[in-house]
């Protein structure tokens, strides 16, 4: 599996790691920001205004704005919280697993993105511009975790699987 062969070494406690993670912890609380708000002005009833587009209405009352009972912005709450609180995690207490559990989550949010994006675009044929800062939000994420996931990749000679808790020795050339 190509994830057994990505974190190499002491690879997420290296400046270039922690400087994503940092990154990381930005954009999961503009996300968690983002999120709060149209959460909350789901449950006030309130109408939201859309600074750029004019189509957040439409959107957040369309059908596809509630997901098996919950509202999709609640669900970015709890997503953005999460990877924020993994991150805060790491970042406090330098344990890798936090890290880790972070970097996978966010092809989670990017994909959930891109769908509700498509929705938007395709479907509901309007555009809700807290929605898009919410889509931007978790692309960021996603696009970090691939660069560090690249780079992770280049570096060390000991990996880290960030799925299992096992030390994997690369294999010696004889």
């Amino acid at each position: 599996m190509i994830t057994d062969k990505v974190f190499k070494g002491n690879f997420l406690n290296s400046p270039l790691a922690r400087q994503t993670a940092w990154f990381f912890g930005l954009f999961s609380f503009v996300g968690f920001a983002d999120s709060l708000y149209l959460t909350i002005e789901h449950y006030n009833g309130a109408s939201v205004n859309c600074v750029i587009t004019s189509g957040c209405d439409k959107v957040l009352s369309s059908e596809y704005a509630v997901m098996f009972g919950v509202p999709l912005p609640l669900i970015g709450v709890i997503y953005y919280l999460s990877v924020f609180s993994l991150i805060m995690f790491f970042l406090f207490t330098h344990s890798e697993k936090f890290f880790k559990a972070a970097l996978l989550l966010s092809p989670i949010g990017f994909l959930a993105s891109a769908y509700f994006v498509y929705l938007q675009v395709f479907v509901i044929k309007y555009v809700c511009f807290y929605c898009m800062i919410s889509a931007a939000s978790a692309t960021a994420l996603f696009l970090a975790a691939c660069f560090l996931f690249f780079k992770a990749k280049k570096s060390g000679k000991e990996t880290f699987s960030p799925i299992s808790k096992n030390l994997v020795q690369p294999e010696k050339v004889k």
